[in-house]
């Protein structure tokens, strides 16, 4: 065992004078003593872990190997666009869902309680081996949307109120009590590098966050002078608050998010906002909490409750969505994401835009109608021009598609639905104009022709009606799914080998059980 491991083990969990130096000594021993002591200790070990046992579908990967913790801390948006960093989303319904059984849609790992202390996690095809890959503490997380100023699907954003409280476990986590020491002295047994947590330097609540729980808002705009965000909270360990054994602390903050969004089924879209937040070197398990979400004049929001209104059971209707995300390549690397749904309502653009556009496309059967030759008002038949009458139509349709570029991100780079419903229609006027021109009379009479032009506008309505309806649907949940626990479509975010899990609840037992170990891999740096 490197000093390294025993400088910061003894750091993490201060022990005795006593059984510090009885530690030393079993270092110090000869080899076969120290082997032998070294079974009894994995024995112990193994039973401090009761709960390991492999998990094969639960931890998945939140990006590509190829992310270094300097990308990680960037907070790039173009990582947010080029990699998986959270699951994609849809918004179901769960008229079954209560405070008392939201840990059903989670792995026992992605919720915290106190007892949890550490997580061991071990990551090899060999189900009797005894060495963990890594043991990281644990850290409860709590993301609420405390108030929703507005989402803005045209600039990828959304901005409101988020509430973030941490909590950590003094006995089971950080090994001491609440009665042996102060707050004012947690700097002296924090598990964080002496150079990042200095008593009497006042850091920023950003700076507190990041060096004493390794935490930072991934998506946060901070380059707005329009809204530039505000964090206030606790910045220093004499201001967090330790009760029942748990030392806890909670921020407010007020901002902006970037969130890329999703707009292929506009204008009928259910978008995912998302709070997302890094976390590097603990193991966070989340817990929730009531939050504000409301609707707004042209967009309904959905809670984790998958209604956008109060539910009837009258429990906390607007609980965010939580999960945690972990990075498949380092254990200690997770992400946090507070997530809630917008869906548009599209009435406004269906009369203003839709619906116009429709009943030109439709009333162009009249020159279809004329060009067969059909019989019928000889003066309104006389005096007008079928030629004239779709390159009418066909430039209407063509302005039309510039009346709703304001409501999408420039630049968007992909169609969306109410393009395409354009793009067909645009298509349909043009054929039937090189149809009028170049077939005769009779052989646009022969064939029906108005028949199949009004058969045509009416098979694209109901296509894209159904595309539309299908889009905005909120499905419901079946009881007993998982969120987001499966493994990302990307091939190197997939596990080959089952992943054991297990957690330590006594780690001042733990501690000097591991500082025997000489097998065991390093600890987690932060």
């Amino acid at each position: 065992m490197s000093q390294h491991m025993r400088e910061q083990s003894i750091r993490f969990c201060p022990v005795d004078s006593e059984v510090e130096s009885e530690v030393e000594s079993e270092v110090q021993q000869q080899p076969q003593q120290h082997q032998q002591r070294q079974a009894e200790d994995i024995q112990t070990c193994q039973s401090a872990v009761p709960a390991l046992r492999p998990l094969r579908d639960g931890y998945c990967a939140a990006y590509r190997r190829s992310l270094t913790d300097s990308k990680i801390r960037s907070g790039s948006f173009a990582y947010m666009d080029q990699y998986a960093l959270v699951p994609p989303s849809h918004p179901k319904a769960r008229p079954w869902l209560t405070l008392k059984n939201v840990e059903e849609l989670h792995l026992e790992h992605q919720i915290w309680c106190q007892d949890q202390g550490w997580l061991c996690f071990q990551r090899t095809s060999d189900p009797s081996a005894t060495d963990w890959d890594t043991r990281v503490p644990r850290l409860g997380m709590q993301l609420t949307v405390k108030d929703l100023d507005g989402v803005e699907p045209s600039n990828l954003r959304w901005s409101g109120k988020v509430s973030l409280e941490l909590k950590v476990a003094m006995k089971e986590t950080l090994g001491i009590d609440e009665r042996e020491v102060s707050r004012g002295n947690l700097a002296s047994v924090w598990p964080w590098p002496e150079n990042n947590v200095q008593s009497g330097v006042e850091d920023s609540e950003f700076d507190f966050l990041s060096k004493v729980f390794g935490v930072q808002f991934y998506n946060l705009i901070t380059a707005d002078q329009d809204c530039e965000p505000k964090l206030s909270g606790p910045k220093s360990f004499s201001e967090l608050d330790c009760n029942d054994g748990i030392l806890s602390g909670s921020w407010l903050l007020q901002g902006m998010f970037y969130c890329p969004v999703d707009l292929q089924n506009f204008p009928c879209e259910v978008c995912c906002w998302d709070a997302i937040v890094s976390v590097i070197g603990w193991s966070p398990g989340v817990t929730y909490d009531w939050s504000t979400l409301r609707n707004f004049n042209e967009f309904e929001i959905f809670g984790l409750h998958g209604l956008a209104r109060a539910s009837d059971d009258m429990w906390c209707p607007y609980v965010c969505e939580q999960n945690v995300v972990p990075n498949l390549a380092r254990r200690n690397e997770n992400m946090v994401y507070c997530r809630f749904h917008s869906r548009r309502k599209a009435q406004s653009v269906m009369t203003n835009i839709v619906m116009p556009i429709g009943l030109v496309t439709l009333l162009s059967t009249i020159a279809i109608m004329q060009a067969s030759g059909l019989k019928g008002n000889d003066v309104a038949m006389g005096s007008a021009d079928p030629l004239s009458f779709l390159a009418t139509s066909l430039l209407t349709v063509v302005a039309m598609k510039f009346a709703f570029v304001d409501m999408l991100p420039k630049g968007l780079g992909q169609p969306t639905l109410l393009d395409n419903y354009i793009s067909s229609c645009i298509l349909l006027l043009a054929f039937s104009m090189f149809c009028t021109v170049c077939v005769s009379v009779e052989d646009l009479g022969d064939f029906q022709a108005p028949l199949i032009y009004a058969g045509l506008v009416a098979l694209i309505h109901l296509t894209f009606g159904c595309a539309a309806v299908w889009g905005s649907m909120v499905p419901i949940a079946r009881r007993g799914d998982k969120l987001y626990t499966l493994p990302h479509e990307s091939e190197d975010a997939k596990s080959e080998l089952p992943i054991r899990i297990g957690f330590i609840e006594d780690v001042a037992e733990c501690m000097k059980v591991l500082k025997c170990l000489t097998t065991a891999s390093e600890p987690f740096q932060f």
